[in-house]
């Protein structure tokens, strides 16, 4: 291995890592800021509203999640975090499965508009093999191999 392909491979190898550090800090803002309020919106209306002189949905979800800024509800903050950012890791491996399939495709269907004779003057690669039939009608392979 030289030394191109060295950096080469510790710079993917860095922007995988930034990659899913990324997508689970998103989806922790995002368990934080949607899926926290959305919990405590039903929790108000399955238990809260049956409380006397209760606060408006609003004002409770708001008085919840301050409290959770405040550290007076850790486990509470800390689950709404750690749900959010498994999340957002398990839509970040999906959107670049989806890519990187994307991205084949792509290479497969350019390969599919080239030169058929180009293609055969250049012969077999990392991407283009020919059944043995094919190469012995042209003439590129030996006798008896």
């Amino acid at each position: 291995m030289n030394r191109n392909e060295v950096l080469t491979g510790l710079l993917r190898r860095r922007q995988q890592i930034r990659f899913v550090l990324m997508t689970m800090v998103a989806g922790a803002v995002m368990g934080f800021l949607f899926l926290y309020p959305i919990n405590e919106f039903v929790y108000y209306h399955e238990h809260e509203k049956f409380e006397p002189d209760p606060p408006t949905a609003s004002r409770f979800v708001t008085d919840q999640m301050l409290e959770s800024l405040r550290g007076r509800t850790p486990q509470k903050t800390t689950f709404y975090l750690l749900v959010g950012a498994m999340l957002g890791l398990l839509s970040g491996l999906i959107h670049g499965s989806m890519h990187r399939k994307l991205l084949r495709i792509q290479q497969l269907s350019d390969e599919l508009g080239r030169d058929l004779r180009m293609l055969i003057r250049e012969g077999e690669g990392p991407t283009l093999e020919f059944k043995s039939t094919f190469a012995d009608r042209h003439g590129e392979r030996s006798e008896g191999g």
